[in-house]
């Protein structure tokens, strides 16, 4: 049993965690994903509220407040948009007035707060469905439906993401599969060994570990060892 509810595609590097409601378990969800598959890009998907725009309505969110702290986060845009966007003001508790022309939810500040210690805010994005708005109350039994409404542009993102993702990807010196399976290493810790790798290539390329280096380690211990060189 986990904390959270936890689906993916290893295969694909796809996953889906089902946060629960509010900023803190939204925060802690994302570092309870990074610390078992390390994605390359996080996405925020859920309902949200709006003053005037139709339930329904699909939007991405290009400035996200914290109402309780006022602070703010601006993803990044890299590719284009697949959906309009707008302001998105986190908040604690449940509003039905909406004193502001934004979305309001309950989770993507928390959201957004996690996930930069793990992205750039090119890879974070928000993805909101409008559930309710001054003249129609949130219905908890419409949520999957209008989930659903969401997937035309959830799929669109992910794909032009992931174009983005490996078309700015600088090729590692090694064989990344022969190290992988000289350490017998599954599919989600190929993808951290792939991230710690990187970013030591970004940060100090060298001073790269040598391929026969790597051979050297098994499963227990290469991403340990990893993550010891990269806080040296």
């Amino acid at each position: 049993m986990t904390a959270f509810h936890l689906y993916g595609n290893t295969a694909a590097g796809t996953f889906l965690i089902v946060t629960g409601v509010g900023k803190v378990r939204s925060a802690a969800a994302v570092g309870f994903l990074a610390a078992r598959a390390a994605p390359s890009c996080w996405i925020n998907v859920g309902t949200a509220g709006h003053p005037d725009l139709p339930v329904g309505t699909v939007r991405m969110a290009h400035r996200i407040v914290d109402r309780d702290s006022g602070r703010a986060f601006y993803p990044q845009w890299a590719i284009a948009a697949p959906a309009a966007t707008d302001d998105l003001v986190t908040v604690s508790r449940p509003v039905s007035e909406f004193p502001e022309a934004a979305l309001h939810d309950m989770e993507a500040a928390g959201f957004c707060e996690s996930a930069r210690h793990f992205a750039t805010l090119e890879w974070i994005h928000a993805v909101k469905v409008v559930s309710d708005n001054r003249g129609t109350a949130f219905r908890r039994d419409r949520v999957g439906e209008l989930m659903a409404a969401s997937l035309p542009v959830l799929e669109r993102l992910l794909a032009d993401l992931g174009e983005l993702h490996e078309s700015v990807r600088d090729p590692l010196p090694f064989d990344v599969e022969r190290i992988a399976a000289t350490a017998g290493l599954t599919r989600a810790q190929i993808r951290r060994m792939e991230r710690l790798l990187r970013r030591w290539q970004a940060l100090s390329p060298d001073t790269l570990p040598s391929e026969a280096e790597l051979c050297r380690l098994d499963r227990a211990t290469l991403l340990p060892w990893l993550r010891r060189r990269m806080r040296d």
